[in-house]
């Protein structure tokens, strides 16, 4: 009997996970369908862009409940997307940066421009994971009319 209750919930937890969408800006493909398939295998709807300025573009046009960005985009860094978002479109959304840049430097920076958290590469998907949860499931407050 406890275990149909662990499947029931299971069961009843996936509808509201499916709801939430990420945006994922990533110019390497294998890297970006690779961590896609990853997320949608936990049950997110995601939605790629390959540089800064199509994400920022679509950040305007549609709803996300996360932004994962990798830092090294051509058109529009990742500094310069979140600074963006944050500055400028006034945006809650929360955003989990990526990044192969090494030094505590690069780390300091995210968080000034106004990431909510990184992940390094290689990804290490257990704990990417649990970064993506707890980030999606923060309360939105948005300033996103469109």
């Amino acid at each position: 009997m406890q275990r149909f209750g662990v499947l029931l919930r299971k069961f009843v937890e996936i509808p509201a996970l499916m709801q939430n969408k990420i945006l994922l800006v990533d110019d390497d493909q294998v890297m970006a369908h690779l961590i896609k398939y990853r997320l949608e295998k936990e049950g997110y709807t995601v939605v790629l862009a390959h540089d800064g300025k199509k994400a920022l573009d679509m950040v305007k046009a549609e709803s996300f409940d996360l932004l994962l960005t990798d830092l090294m985009l051509p058109k529009l860094n990742g500094f310069e997307v979140i600074s963006i978002i944050r500055s400028k479109e006034k945006l809650n959304l929360p955003i989990l940066a990526i990044s192969i840049l090494p030094g505590e430097e690069m780390v300091k920076r995210v968080y000034e421009v106004g990431a909510d958290d990184i992940v390094r590469k290689p990804i290490d998907f257990d704990l990417f994971l649990l970064k993506v949860r707890r980030l999606v499931s923060f309360p939105k407050i948005s300033a996103h009319t469109g």
